[in-house]
């Protein structure tokens, strides 16, 4: 066992950097972040964004080096959860930046001895409410009395460096691994820039985006938010998107701005026949009339839904297509676009959610669609612009 690698930094600093655990280098020390990967994320990642160890508090969720350096190997988990959180709670903090999986299910779930890891790569970027955290963690915050914090998840420097061979000057090989770390650094290096900004209150927390659907409007009120859509102006652009089990269609959602989207499912609704007929209809002369249509990876979605007699007509923008031409380093799936050019947290695991109540299984899988629609349309919209310079 070695000795507890204490916080360091000013306690009352506005950014914490909350780490998995001290490796040998730390342990030697007796300071937080100063092997390799620290250095790594210290004297590039986060000063290329402006950001200066010294205006920071550093800690770990385990203090102690692992024995043999691994997390699994860790037996006494959970030893350092109550200081942890009486350091972050001891002063109000704009900025929390989770470094790694286990720093990310600490503030999610708890605590050290958390299960059930959260993919880091999928997270990072995400601007997490207070409201997203543990109980016991908001408690912690919430005895500063000061305004919610915010926290950023970050690939951990070490990925970078473990993803090829890569020195702490970034030079590195032309191998397809170190290019997997050379994207692993420009997505830390992004997230760096979003803390920034969020120090120094230049973007606040996601808008809010309103999705209609079966489980919180009424069938009039869809008809009509339906009926003002193929009112609106035939030039705004229009995002859609489908979900599908087993190759059916089971809803198709439309939205015209990034805040708000109109979803009809095709099934599990108590709504007449000729109710659901209507509705069908309606979104699809939506999606056949003139206004620019947006998706993303469109050509699975267009192809389904022309097996059921509804044409897309004034296709304009792929989201993945364009993301592809403009950064073909970089993967151009949603959740990735959605970190990249939107304010949304990362939502793919309501799709994923194994626990979820059956009888609110329906409205939690419509408003995933919904907020596909919502963020594709935001993207695309960026992604036009940035084409355009």
């Amino acid at each position: 066992m070695t000795a507890p690698v204490n916080p360091d930094g000013p306690l009352d600093a506005e950014i914490v950097c909350l780490g998995e655990a001290p490796g040998k280098e730390e342990a030697e020390e007796s300071r937080p972040f100063v092997g390799p990967s620290g250095r790594l994320l210290y004297d590039q990642i986060l000063a290329r964004a402006g950001i200066r160890r010294e205006h920071t508090l550093a800690l770990y969720t385990h203090w102690e080096m692992p024995s043999g350096r691994k997390w699994e190997t860790i037996g006494s988990l959970g030893k350092y959860d109550e200081s942890t959180l009486k350091t972050i709670g001891a002063h109000p903090r704009k900025v929390i930046i989770a470094i790694g999986e286990h720093a990310l299910s600490f503030l999610m779930q708890g605590s050290a001895k958390a299960t059930g890891r959260l993919d880091i790569v999928k997270w990072r970027g995400s601007m997490l409410t207070q409201n997203r955290f543990a109980a016991n963690v908001q408690a912690a915050l919430a005895s500063t009395g000061s305004a919610p914090t915010i926290a950023v998840p970050m690939i951990h420097p070490e990925s970078v460096m473990r993803s090829g061979e890569y020195d702490e000057a970034g030079i590195g090989d032309d191998s397809g691994a170190d290019r997997k770390g050379l994207h692993y650094r420009s997505l830390c290096e992004h997230d760096a820039k979003r803390i920034k900004q969020i120090v120094e209150g230049k973007i606040e927390t996601p808008p809010e985006r309103q999705v209609m659907h079966a489980g919180n409007c009424s069938y009039s009120a869809i008809d009509m938010a339906l009926e003002n859509l193929l009112n609106e102006n035939g030039n705004t652009p229009i995002a859609f998107d489908i979900e599908t089990f087993s190759h059916t269609i089971t809803c198709i959602g439309v939205a015209s701005s990034g805040t708000d989207a109109v979803v009809v499912p095709l099934t599990e609704v108590s709504w007449t026949r000729s109710q659901q007929v209507r509705l069908i209809e309606l979104i699809a002369d939506v999606l056949d009339g003139p206004a620019p249509k947006i998706g993303q990876h469109l050509d699975y979605d267009v192809q389904h839904l022309a097996q059921i007699g509804i044409p897309v007509r004034n296709v304009w923008l792929d989201t993945a297509i364009a993301h592809s031409i403009l950064h073909p380093e970089i993967p151009h799936d949603l959740a990735m676009l959605t970190s990249l050019y939107t304010l949304e947290p990362y939502f793919k695991d309501m799709r994923e959610d194994k626990e979820v109540d059956e009888s609110t299984y329906g409205a939690q899988h419509w408003r995933y669609n919904g907020l596909d629609c919502c963020v594709t349309w935001e993207v695309g919209m960026k992604l036009d612009w940035e084409m355009r310079q």
